[in-house]
């Protein structure tokens, strides 16, 4: 009986679970990690943080949405277990936030993506800040179970 009110407990009480899953897309060649953001409120979209990789090209990080559009200019802050970066090289697509590198905001040291996820994946949670002329919005995601979704990214070929 113990046991079952302590797997109770961490499930349903404090929430742990994983928020991340691996996708193989056979259909378009590509394999992908993808980690969902939880907001406090309802947001009329879901947000996802999405790691993937093809045939064609390298690795890629994107934070995906409706909330993105081509011709709008975004701030966007990873706080990562109370260590703040901030995106600073990136790519604005319909739908997609493309991040290439991120800067530590304390120590302005750079990161490229390969660099970042080593970060990303040591991680317990993320909140994800985004701002841009209109609004901004905040989510968290919980990182546990995203260290295996990244790592099956990185290590898998795409077929």
């Amino acid at each position: 009986m113990k046991k079952i009110f302590v797997l109770f407990h961490l499930f349903f009480l404090n929430k742990i679970y994983s928020q991340w899953e691996y996708i193989s897309n056979k259909s378009e060649n590509k394999i992908e990690a993808v980690g969902k953001v939880v907001f406090n409120e309802k947001f009329k979209d879901s947000i996802i943080f999405k790691l993937s990789k093809s045939r064609d090209l390298e690795l890629s990080f994107s934070i995906e949405g409706d909330f993105f559009q081509e011709d709008e200019t975004y701030y966007v802050i990873l706080d990562i277990s109370e260590r703040k970066f901030k995106a600073s090289k990136a790519k604005v697509e319909t739908g997609k936030y493309i991040i290439c590198e991120i800067k530590d905001m304390v120590n302005s040291e750079r990161f490229e993506l390969e660099d970042f996820l080593k970060i990303f994946k040591m991680g317990e949670s993320l909140v994800l800040t985004v701002r841009n002329n209109l609004k901004v919005i905040q989510g968290v995601n919980q990182l546990i179970g995203s260290t295996t979704a990244i790592n099956r990214v990185i290590t898998n070929k795409v077929l």
